[in-house]
């Protein structure tokens, strides 16, 4: 596949990471396997609230441009 998510697990938040391998640009959806609730999601990069679902976990889709990386800071609260 040539897109890919990893997740590095901190104390207070998580931080996922979004990478976008194609020379074309992706759509990603991710699902991660959180408690339901409510939580925040802040693009890194960008510095700004990315929307999110919950369906059997978090959900989050977004658009990547070609090779590019996305850092997401996910906390619940």
């Amino acid at each position: 596949d040539k897109s890919e998510g990893r997740i590095l697990e901190g104390l207070r938040c998580t931080l996922l990471f979004g990478f976008n391998h194609d020379n074309k640009k992706a759509s990603i959806s991710f699902r991660l396997r959180v408690p339901e609730g409510k939580y925040r999601i802040l693009d890194l990069s960008s510095q700004t609230e990315v929307n999110w679902s919950y369906d059997n976990g978090l959900r989050i889709e977004r658009e990547l441009e070609p090779q590019e990386v996305c850092v997401l800071k996910i906390e619940q609260v």
